[in-house]
């Protein structure tokens, strides 16, 4: 009896133990589950100069594919979001490898041009195009060599090593291309080389001009390069106007050709403490430093001929930044040079299509819109950036009304992208009600039914698509949309309350 107790409570024991052990292996199971695995890990081949990205901080950047097990964070999303507004070209991004998880997720690993940041980061669903927390990023923008410029020779105005745009050459404007440096060292065996401008832009987040040069006497050719359009001189004019050491020249160039609209002397009065106090003094506001005001002080469109007919519209925020900083460095004896834009009376474009239409589930991230104005179709309610509410149409209209130009004019996508945020259209809510009868978005902000079923739809990331010229009809916009399903009663929210009901209650489990 005694025996047959002890085999019973052996063997009872004995599956216990086995069960136990049984529970430990599948809890270990279903914890490997939780993370994605590697299907595929690629050397992106593309050209390099196509795979220039920028942050947007939507994404953080990780040691690894960040579903991955034991990946760890690089970079913060805040971070990101930081360096993707950066002045400086040191924080343009490369994109060289592409994995793809067993859940068909994308990442790419990138890395920054000055090298301080290095990781993987969510790419989207498809391999096709950039998207998630990156996308394609234009470090240069090309622009048109003017007739003075093809019928002018220059000379680099002070020769020396200095690796900062203004004395050596580049085999691409600094920064703009990955590793991707000098052409020379030392212009100093350059300093009476004759060269010609044969290219020239603009650097994206400086908005500074480059030119690119090429030597009159081949045997000056290794020195051909790019260069800041400041730091030549031309060899071929009559000498520069004579600027007193208590006075500071104010040009005014064209963005729009790079050409010179004027220029006037300002001279230092008793109380200025620098040439920046001069500038201010002499008009009476700070409507050149501004990087908000569009128009230009009356004093100088009556000192400058023809400068009347431009304003700061239509220029982009990198130029208006580089303006600001120009004009608080500007010095005695020196010039001093501020970007305008041509005043146009026109509408630049008569439609812009707002593809806003989205298959995809709630609470599965990030999602390119597909080809379809379905939110304007149905006159959706949206809360914009600059916290603007009103229907889409309306803020389209916005948008339409505030891009002006002149016939064959290009507008950058920077521009266009600038004129969707002033609009409201860069980032913006719409709250759509779910129910199977009704699968439409709100029209009306202030007509919430408690009992619906609710989503909130956040779009982002406007990508320009189309032709950016002057009268083109066929403009139109992509965004990138994220929706979160809705968990508490909206009884008494408002369309300003939208942000805050997809960030702190809507379910993105």
């Amino acid at each position: 009896m005694k025996n047959n107790l002890k085999k019973s409570l052996f063997v009872g024991m004995a599956a216990l133990g086995f069960v136990a052990a049984a529970g430990s292996v599948s809890a270990n199971q279903a914890s490997a589950k939780s993370y994605a695995k590697v299907a595929s890990n690629k050397t992106l081949t593309t050209d390099a100069t196509t795979r220039n990205v920028n942050v947007n901080g939507s994404n953080a950047l990780y040691t690894k594919a960040g579903t991955l097990k034991g990946a760890k964070v690089v970079a913060s999303k805040a971070t990101l979001s930081d360096l993707s507004a950066s002045k400086s070209s040191q924080k343009n991004w490369r994109a060289y490898r592409v994995a793809t998880t067993n859940r068909g997720s994308v990442y790419y690993k990138i890395v920054s041009f000055d090298g301080n940041y290095r990781g993987w980061i969510y790419g989207g669903k498809s391999t096709v195009s950039f998207n998630g927390g990156i996308s394609s990023y234009d470090t240069f923008k090309a622009g048109s060599v003017s007739d003075d410029q093809k019928n002018s020779t220059y000379t680099i105005k002070s020769v020396g090593t200095a690796n900062d745009g203004t004395q050596v050459t580049y085999k691409a404007p600094a920064w703009t291309q990955y590793k991707v440096g000098r052409a020379i060292t030392d212009s100093t065996p350059y300093k009476d080389a004759k060269f010609k401008i044969d290219q020239t832009g603009t650097r994206t987040r400086e908005g500074d001009q480059w030119v690119h040069i090429t030597a009159a006497d081949s045997k000056n050719s290794a020195a051909n390069g790019w260069i800041l359009e400041s730091a030549l001189t031309k060899a071929d004019s009559t000498p520069a106007e004579t600027i007193a050491d208590n006075q500071v020249k104010v040009t005014f160039v064209d963005a729009s050709n790079n050409k010179t609209v004027g220029s006037n002397l300002v001279t230092k009065g008793g109380s200025d403490s620098n040439a920046w106090a001069t500038i201010d003094r002499v008009d009476g506001t700070d409507s050149l430093i501004s990087t908000t005001t569009t128009a230009l002080p009356s004093y100088w469109t009556s000192k400058v001929s023809g400068l009347g007919s431009y304003s700061f519209s239509g220029l982009t925020d990198a130029q208006k930044a580089a303006n600001s900083a120009n004009l608080q460095n500007a010095a005695y004896g020196k010039e001093v040079k501020v970007l305008v834009y041509p005043s146009a009376a026109n509408q630049a474009f008569q439609g812009i299509k707002l593809y806003t239409g989205s298959s995809d589930p709630a609470n599965s991230g990030s999602h390119t819109t597909v080809n379809s104005e379905d939110m304007t179709d149905k006159n959706a309610y949206v809360v914009g950036s600059n916290n603007q509410s009103a229907s889409l149409t309306t803020l389209r209209s916005s948008f339409l009304s505030s891009v002006r130009g002149v016939s064959d004019q290009e507008f950058t996508k920077d521009q266009l992208v600038a004129a969707l945020k002033t609009a409201g259209l860069s980032d913006f809510y719409v709250l759509y009600n779910d129910d199977a009868k009704v699968q439409a978005p709100v029209t009306d902000g202030n007509a919430v039914n408690t009992n619906a079923k609710y989503q909130v739809w956040h779009y982002t990331n406007p990508s320009i698509s189309g032709s950016t010229k002057f009268g083109s009809k066929d403009l139109a916009v992509n965004y990138q949309v994220e929706k979160h399903n809705m968990t508490n009663d909206l009884n008494g929210v408002l369309p300003s309350n939208w942000a805050t009901m997809f960030n702190n209650y809507g379910s993105s489990k």
